[in-house]
């Protein structure tokens, strides 16, 4: 009988909430102040308070991970495909000419406040993705995040109407 030799990924600890803070952006184009996650603290740093040359040592012996943040672009994709999933038509065509304004962000929790269901709908939706993409980001690196997000959708009830 062969066996299979099965290599686990060192854990890296995490601050979820942190760490999904950052992945959420917004970006900075400033490299001193570019989010990095320390391997060996779990800590969110960037090159700014480490001084230049601790963050030397630590990005060339690979104790430093830049965390990938999201752009705008990729906030208004997430934000569009969300809206374009909203059952109710007027509301999802609110939402999807909401981010065409000069702040979408802002003008598209607008009008998810409207409907306070479907604004925690978004923001479950928007950390799922986001726990997802460091997941996978840190599969990439070589490491498992400990403790494990939790990557389930949440089951929201809606409320019964009675006249």
């Amino acid at each position: 009988m062969d066996s299979v030799e099965t290599h686990e990924l060192p854990s890296i600890r995490v601050e979820w909430e942190s760490l999904l803070d950052a992945v959420r952006g917004p970006t900075n184009e400033d490299e001193q102040l570019r989010p990095y996650l320390w391997v060996d603290t779990g800590q969110i740093t960037c090159p700014m308070l480490l001084g230049p040359t601790q963050t030397q040592i630590l990005m060339a012996s690979a104790r430093l991970l830049k965390i990938p943040v999201w752009d705008a672009k990729e906030g208004i994709r997430l934000r569009k495909e969300f809206a374009e999933s909203l059952c109710d038509g007027s509301m999802a065509k609110q939402a999807l000419d909401a981010l065409k304004r000069p702040q979408p962000f802002e003008a598209f929790d607008g009008v998810l406040s409207c409907v306070p269901i479907e604004a925690t709908r978004w923001r479950d939706e928007e950390r799922l993705a986001a726990a997802t993409l460091i997941c996978d980001w840190l599969d990439t690196e070589g490491y498992v995040p400990e403790p494990t997000p939790d990557l389930e959708r949440r089951i929201l009830e809606f409320p019964i109407r009675r006249s």
